[in-house]
């Protein structure tokens, strides 16, 4: 009887090792697919940030960043940056390019593309390229020309720290005070972002809307302010513009991370008391 019992037990496990294998067979290649993925997502990522950055170099051979030389009152030298921009070479490469933005000490350094759709950009380079790292570029409801009151522009925060991911920075208020500007090229004309403040916000339209009148303008700035992290103690007044510069948070899709400006026509900015 008990010979009978383990001759079925043993027929029975027989039977079921074809399955078992089976089974350890299937979870093997689903493993094997997953890591097949996981790899192919990491080469893609890896392809397209060298892609991308091989790009952005390539365009920024148009650009001179140059030392000016200021003197103060009791006749002391400082020094400011300026750009040097062909804009004419950028514009045969692409005719959406409209400025140069760059931010010292960060890796922003990047030309500012406008196409009339928010969408486009946010997939593909400066130069065109099918892209995840996209391009820096102007909100769809702007002019290209920066004349707006209030003019939005756009950038990915890249786990590399390219893009606009050196924005976040701004969270320390140290970091502000030993870099308060940046500087904006357009043709014809540089300017100074005078930083103002930043900020972590919901991702909700009222902290995107575009002025139309002086008073919504200084309303605007004064609830985009409220908000600083910290005070930089810089007015704005209704003759002013101001330029939003806007990217993602990591690890939270409904919200974003704005640093504010204030353009300043480049021959209009004090690099000896602004700056410092």
């Amino acid at each position: 009887m008990k010979h009978k019992e383990r001759q079925k037990k043993t027929q029975a496990t027989a039977k079921k090792q074809p399955q078992i294998k089976m089974l350890l067979w299937t979870v093997a290649a689903l493993c094997i697919a997953v890591m097949a993925v996981c790899i192919w997502q990491i080469v893609t990522i890896l392809t397209e940030r060298t892609q991308a950055g091989r790009e952005n170099e390539q365009l920024a051979a148009y650009v001179q960043l140059e030392t000016v030389v200021v003197s103060d009152q009791d006749q002391m030298q400082h020094t400011g940056p300026q750009l040097v921009v062909d804009f004419a070479g950028l514009q045969e490469e692409n005719a959406d390019i409209c400025a140069w933005i760059y931010i010292p000490d960060t890796n922003i350094h990047y030309p500012v593309v406008y196409s009339g759709d928010n969408a486009y950009y946010l997939e593909h380079t400066a130069a065109r390229e099918k892209n995840s790292c996209g391009a820096v570029f102007v909100e769809q409801s702007n002019t290209p020309d920066f004349a707006d009151k209030k003019t939005i522009l756009y950038g990915h925060r890249m786990n590399d720290g390219s893009m606009f991911a050196d924005l976040l920075k701004y969270r320390d208020m140290e970091f502000w005070q030993e870099h308060p500007y940046g500087l904006l090229a357009v043709p014809g004309e540089t300017y100074v972002l005078q930083i103002l403040s930043a900020y972590e916000v919901p991702d909700d339209t009222m902290y995107y809307t575009i002025p139309t009148d002086d008073t919504m303008f200084l309303a605007d700035i004064a609830m985009l302010q409220a908000h600083s992290l910290w005070d930089s103690g810089i007015a704005v007044s209704a003759e002013d513009k101001a330029v939003v510069l806007s990217t993602c948070v990591r690890g939270d899709a409904s919200k974003r991370f704005i640093v504010l400006a204030k353009l300043v026509p480049y021959e209009n900015f004090d690099f000896v008391n602004d700056a410092h």
